[in-house]
């Protein structure tokens, strides 16, 4: 049957769309398919519309998602569904993520056909693996270095503290939390350290120096602290990652 010129718009509006779109039937046959679905699925028009729901996907998806019953619940309760996550391998194809919707159309009495929208987020949860992969392995690196390693935020408070930091000052993460970093610095160079913060605000660049570290125990540690600021998309200050190495023995080596 030859389409109308509106039918033909619809068609090359809908195969813009840069999602899976399928149109169903209330007898679960496919109406309609947009270019994402065929080129996504690997699947040409002649294999899948007029054809079952069953011999469009493959049977992992349809036991695992209950994307039958949902298209069904849409159809009699007028009602669309929330989006749900689906993981979908064509034949020859790469594993792919998906999130979905269903969407009736027709009269709120007569659901006639429902579309199916199904967007790719497979990059997106692939970048998000990474990145938390990444977190992973960046705790991990922080949490084992033997140097100390701290960040505040721009006005000083110290946002993050590591094991060496607590190791080596004898205060826990809890307990410095919101606290100015300079209060843990000798009380000679306290004035220094804030005069320093303010210049990071005005101008922020990397910047190394000697400042003692004062224990709980009141014992004062000779650090030399490498100092980086942290800046937002705008170059903007948002804090300052600082590390610092232990002088105490290299000084009883000058000693010696």
């Amino acid at each position: 049957m030859k389409s109308t010129p509106d039918e033909g718009l619809y068609q090359i509006l809908l195969n813009t769309i840069p999602l899976s779109v399928l149109l169903v039937a209330r007898n679960l046959r496919v109406v309609l398919a947009n270019r994402n679905f065929l080129e996504k699925g690997l699947r040409t028009e002649e294999e899948t519309i007029g054809r079952r729901l069953q011999e469009v996907f493959p049977p992992p998806i349809l036991d695992n998602t209950e994307i039958i019953r949902r298209i069904q619940d849409v159809f009699e309760t007028s009602k669309p569904t929330q989006g749900e996550k689906m993981t979908y391998r064509a034949p020859g194809g790469l594993m792919r993520t998906y999130y979905y919707h269903i969407l009736p159309l027709g009269s709120w009495e007569a659901v006639e056909t429902v579309v199916l929208l199904m967007e790719d987020v497979t990059e997106q949860v692939r970048l998000s693996e990474d990145v938390r992969r990444m977190e992973r392995h960046l705790a991990i690196v922080v949490e084992s270095t033997s140097e100390i390693l701290l960040s505040t935020d721009p006005r000083g408070r110290i946002l993050s503290w590591n094991k060496s930091a607590e190791r080596i000052s004898g205060y826990s993460a809890q307990e410095v939390e919101n606290r100015f970093f300079f209060e843990f610095c000798g009380r000679e160079q306290q004035d220094e350290v804030r005069r320093m913060l303010v210049e990071w605000r005005e101008e922020p660049s990397s910047r190394t120096t000697e400042w003692n570290f004062v224990e709980k125990s009141g014992r004062v540690i000779p650090i030399v602290w490498t100092c980086s600021p942290m800046l937002d998309e705008r170059a903007r200050l948002v804090g300052i990652v600082a590390v610092g190495r232990d002088l105490t023995e290299h000084r009883k080596l000058e000693a010696q």
